[in-house]
């Protein structure tokens, strides 16, 4: 079984939301037995070998306004363990996928046209609230897939830019940034995702012939 993480000597750039109006960042006995459970939580997954349920446990975490350095630790090891099962699958992870070439010719503007219709239908979605769209776009990491459904539970509006489709003639897919802006919580307060996870690089590929699959 996995030990419990200590925490570390230094502070490391927090996960956390930061919210408007200012809040210090001092936890409260309830926040540190919240936290505390979380940790004890995702420790217990993780020695199950569930991983994509310490990664949904970790995404909740990261998106109740718990500031703490333990939480990047998890999340460190959670990665690393992430590599090391899908070191056998390179097609699974994103930064290095291995996806077949779907045309033989160079992509044309109207390829760069269609995918940039998806990523605006993706956007779209996204800032409705409309998850289930969102997941008929997208084929994301099960990181990323964590990470949308604790969004979604957890705020009411998002504000997200993406940047325009950019070719990549090895693969014959395009490249994008997507970028979260800005969430509105149930409360009505604005709040403001970490750097942490505030970027994504999306990949737009073919699916049974046309633009429609974007990997996150």
């Amino acid at each position: 079984a996995l030990v419990r993480f200590e925490k570390l000597l230094f502070m490391v750039c927090g996960l956390c939301l930061a919210v408007s109006p200012t809040i210090t960042w001092a936890q409260s006995e309830g926040e540190q037995a919240l936290l505390e459970q979380y940790l004890t939580e995702i420790e217990s997954l993780i020695s199950a070998n569930d991983l994509e349920g310490a990664r949904d446990k970790l995404a909740e975490a990261q998106t109740a306004n718990l500031r703490d350095e333990s939480l990047d630790i998890v999340q460190s090891q959670l990665r690393l363990l992430e590599s090391l099962n899908q070191s056998g699958n390179p097609s699974v992870n994103f930064n290095g996928p291995t996806i077949a070439a779907a045309t033989a010719g160079s992509l044309t503007e109207a390829d760069k046209s269609a995918a940039r219709d998806l990523l605006d239908s993706l956007r779209v979605a996204m800032e409705n609230g409309e998850l289930d769209k969102v997941k008929l776009f997208t084929e994301p990491t099960p990181r990323t897939d964590s990470l949308l459904k604790a969004v979604f539970n957890n705020y009411a509006a998002m504000r997200v830019e993406l940047s325009p489709p950019e070719p990549d003639e090895e693969t014959k897919s395009f490249i994008a940034t997507l970028e979260f802006k800005e969430f509105t919580t149930k409360d009505g307060d604005t709040a403001f995702p970490a750097e942490a996870w505030k970027t994504h690089r999306l990949r737009v590929v073919r699916s049974e012939g046309s633009w429609q699959k974007v990997l996150w």
